[in-house]
C-alpha cells in the first residue's frame, strides 16, 4: 500500500483547508507569543501568563456545544469563510491594541481569538473525514498536526520579534488573516450536514448529551481522553518553555525559541512517520507504548533541568544560545525535548483519525467540539 500522501498538498480536497487552518493557528500564536514574551522578559509577572491562557480557553467552555451543532447543521465551507472573515476583524483589534500598547485590548483580542478557534475546530477536523477516504485520513491528520506545531513554532518566533520590530509583526498578522480568508473560498463544499438539526442553546445540556454519545462509542471516547492528555502535556511544555529557559536554565529568549523549534520539529517527524508506521491503518495500537515513552523522557527532562539549573550559572546575565550549545551537558535537554515530541506525534495522530472515522457523520462536528471542550478543561 502506498504510504506517501504528499499528493494531498496538490489536492483541492485538502490543500485549501490545510492553508486556512495553518493561517488561523499562526495568528493565534503570534498574538499569544507576543504577550507571553512581553510578560516573561519585560513585565516579569508569571501570573499574567495564567490570565492569558484562561481568557483564551474560556470560550471553549462556553461555546463548544453550540459550535459543534452549528458545524453539523450548516454547509461547512461557507461557515469556514464566515469565521475567517471574523478573524480579520479580530486581528484588526489586536493590531490596534499593539499600536496603542493597550494590554486590555490585547486580552480582548485573545478572548475573541478563542471564540474564533472554538467555532473553527469542529469544522476543520470534520471536513477532513468528510472530504478524504479512509486510507488518506491518517496521513492528512499527520500533516495537519505537523502544520499546527510548525505554526506554533513560527508564531512564537514572530511573536518574539514584536519586541524588536512591532511593525513587521503587525503587517504579517494582517496579511496572514487575509490569506486565510482567500484560501477558505477554495475549500470544496461539504457533503454531510443536516439543515433540519435544531440547535439547542442550553449549553450544559448539549455538552452532557454529546459527551454521553461519545461515551457510548468506547473507541471514540478513549481517543478523546487520550488526545486531551496529549494537549494537557503539550500545553504545559509550550507554556513553560520560556520559563524553563529563563528561570531554570538562566538562558535568553533565543534558547527558548530553540526549544520550541526542537519540539515542533519532533512533532512533525512523529506525525509524518505515523502513517508509514501504521501503513494507513486507523488504529491506536501503539498509543499506550507512546504514552509510556512520553512519560519516561518527561521525567528525565524534569530531573535534568533541575540538575543543570545550578551549572554554568552567570548571575545577572542570561546565557546566549551559543554559550548554551557550547556545553555538551545541555544537549540532553534538547534530546529529551526531541524524543518527547517525536513520540507525541506518533501518539496523537492515530487518536484523531480514530475519533473522526468511528464517529457517525451526523455527530462528527459535535464530537470534535466535545473533544475541544475536554481538552480545554484539562
Amino acid at each position: 500500500m502506498n504510504n506517501n500522501k504528499l499528493y494531498l498538498f496538490k489536492d483541492r480536497r485538502f490543500m485549501p483547508l490545510f492553508i486556512t487552518q495553518f493561517c488561523g493557528c499562526l495568528n493565534d500564536n503570534i498574538l499569544k507569543s507576543a504577550l507571553v514574551i512581553l510578560i516573561v522578559y519585560k513585565l516579569s509577572d508569571a501570573n499574567m501568563l495564567l490570565m492569558v491562557n484562561a481568557i483564551f480557553i474560556l470560550p471553549f467552555i462556553i461555546f463548544a456545544g453550540i459550535a459543534g451543532q452549528i458545524a453539523d447543521k450548516f454547509e461547512k465551507s461557507r461557515l469556514i469563510s464566515i469565521i475567517k472573515t471574523s478573524e480579520i476583524a479580530i486581528v484588526t483589534l489586536a493590531i490596534y491594541g499593539f499600536y496603542i500598547n493597550n494590554f486590555m485590548i490585547l486580552l480582548a483580542a485573545i478572548g475573541l481569538m478563542g471564540v474564533h478557534s472554538v467555532f473553527f475546530g469542529p469544522l476543520k477536523y470534520s471536513m477532513l473525514s468528510d472530504q478524504l477516504g479512509k486510507d488518506e485520513l491518517l496521513g492528512a491528520n499527520g500533516y495537519v498536526e505537523a502544520g499546527t506545531f510548525f505554526a506554533i513554532l513560527l508564531g512564537n518566533i514572530l511573536g518574539g520579534i514584536y519586541i524588536i520590530n512591532p511593525v513587521i509583526v503587525i503587517l504579517l498578522m494582517g496579511i496572514i488573516a487575509v490569506g486565510g480568508l482567500i484560501t477558505s473560498f477554495f475549500i470544496p463544499k461539504s457533503r454531510n450536514y443536516d439543515l433540519s438539526l435544531k440547535i439547542n442553546y442550553n449549553v450544559f445540556y448539549e455538552i452532557f448529551s454529546i459527551v454521553k454519545y461519545s461515551v457510548s462509542k468506547k473507541n471514540v471516547f478513549l481517543s478523546i481522553l487520550g488526545i486531551s492528555w496529549f494537549w494537557f502535556i503539550g500545553a504545559v511544555f509550550l507554556s513553560q518553555i520560556p520559563l524553563l529557559a529563563k528561570d531554570t536554565l538562566g538562558a535568553d529568549e533565543n534558547v527558548a525559541n530553540l526549544f520550541l523549534a526542537v519540539f515542533s520539529i519532533g512533532i512533525a517527524i512523529g506525525s509524518f512517520g505515523c502513517n508509514k508506521l501504521l501503513d494507513n491503518e486507523i488504529t491506536a495500537e501503539y498509543v499506550f507504548i507512546a504514552a509510556i515513552g512520553i512519560s519516561i523522557f518527561g521525567i528525565d527532562l524534569f530531573f535534568t533541568s533541575k540538575i543543570l539549573s545550578a551549572v554554568d550559572s552567570e548571575p545577572n546575565q542570561l546565557k546566549s544560545i551559543i554559550f548554551f550549545l557550547s556545553k555538551s551537558h545541555n544537549w540532553r535537554i534538547l534530546f529529551d525535548l526531541l524524543a518527547i515530541s517525536i513520540i507525541g506525534g506518533l501518539y496523537v495522530v492515530p487518536l484523531y483519525a480514530v475519533m473522526q472515522y468511528f464517529t457517525a457523520p451526523s455527530y462528527r462536528s459535535r464530537v470534535v467540539a466535545a473533544n475541544n471542550l475536554i481538552n480545554s478543561i484539562l
